[in-house]
């Protein structure tokens, strides 16, 4: 799971993290 709240069509995050590439990875995959 990637941090912040959305969902995995629209992820948002909530503050800086590791998890950041992942969840730019699935708003490109989207």
């Amino acid at each position: 799971d990637c941090k912040g709240t959305g969902t995995k069509e629209d992820p948002v995050i909530i503050e800086p993290s590791e998890d950041l590439p992942r969840v730019i990875y699935l708003r490109n995959y989207n």
